[in-house]
């Protein structure tokens, strides 16, 4: 009888050691489901945050591509408009901006030279250095300096080139433009002059 009463004491203690066990897992396992809870809002919240940031960032930058836009189709406007041809080169000598002007007094289309080389769109000219690709490389500007091209069929343009050098917000060169001006009539009527004045003198 004895003996039986102890084994129902072990029993019982060994059960009480079982119920202390689980009480400590089920708390270490409530510990841990908790952090896990903090971390998934603190995670949710930062997620929320992100996106907040993001959203603002995609707005700012929306708002500047459209200004950005206006901008270009300003510039745009002025440059189509004006009589003087408009060249635009970055730093290897491709064509960036050909504006109505330079199509019209060179003969060729505004849209075929975008993103061409200018060397392979352009006819070279006397003396050659005079163009915005020659400006590009040797980041050195040129201004009025008259240049003779001679197109595909045959005529003789007389131009008037003067370029300028393009450089970022650091200073380091990135292209050129290239602005000329028509002067083949005034040259046309300086030889004329030239002759009546040859005939008047005779």
């Amino acid at each position: 009888m004895l003996d039986q009463d102890q084994g129902v004491a072990e029993e019982k203690f060994n059960s009480g050691e079982d119920v202390s066990r689980f009480v400590d897992s089920y708390a270490s396992f409530s510990r841990i489901v908790n952090s896990l809870q903090r971390k998934y809002i603190d995670l949710k919240q930062e997620v929320v945050s992100r996106n907040a940031q993001l959203a603002e960032a995609n707005e700012k930058l929306t708002e500047l591509n459209q200004r950005n836009l206006s901008v270009t189709v300003f510039l745009d406007g002025i440059l189509n408009s004006i009589s003087a041809g408009v060249i635009a080169v970055n730093c290897v000598g491709r064509i960036t901006h050909f504006n109505k002007a330079a199509s019209r007094i060179l003969g060729i289309p505004p849209d075929e030279p975008l993103g061409k080389f200018y060397n392979d769109i352009v006819p070279a000219g006397s003396p050659p250095e005079s163009d915005a690709p020659s400006s590009a490389m040797s980041a050195r500007a040129i201004d009025s300096v008259e240049k003779q091209i001679d197109l595909v069929d045959g005529t003789r343009l007389h131009l008037s080139v003067s370029t300028a050098v393009l450089r970022d917000s650091k200073g380091v060169p990135t292209g050129a433009v290239e602005v000329f001006h028509d002067l083949t009539k005034l040259k046309k009527m300086e030889q004329e002059l030239a002759r009546h004045n040859t005939l008047v003198a005779l």
